[in-house]
């Protein structure tokens, strides 16, 4: 199993505004497996602010590098629909930190 893409978006949009959503980065991980279809394939993803693109960015490139997501496996929810659940290496609030202690 492995990230086919980071989604990355730069809020706000439209229907984000609507929403209520503030201007900000959004960075998700696109899961695929070989073996098995994954009904919800986006699954954890952060939300930064709006000044913090270079961190989206880094953020993006420790995730394409395969250091914060460890463990990832496949899933059912309550509905039976498939997802993937991995351990994340880096927090909200320390991610600045946690990027430069794995090299980004």
């Amino acid at each position: 199993m492995q990230i086919h893409s980071i989604v990355e978006r730069y809020t706000p949009r439209q229907d984000d505004l609507e929403a209520g959503m503030t201007p900000g980065f959004q960075v998700v991980s696109h899961w695929e497996s070989d073996h098995v279809a994954i009904d919800r394939p986006l699954t954890q993803g952060f939300i930064l602010p709006a000044g913090k693109r270079s961190l989206a960015i880094r953020l993006a490139s420790a995730i394409r590098a395969g250091v914060v997501f460890t463990a990832p496996e496949i899933k059912r929810d309550v509905n039976g629909k498939t997802y993937v659940s991995a351990a994340c290496s880096v927090i909200g609030r320390t991610m600045n930190a946690d990027l430069k202690r794995m090299g980004f």
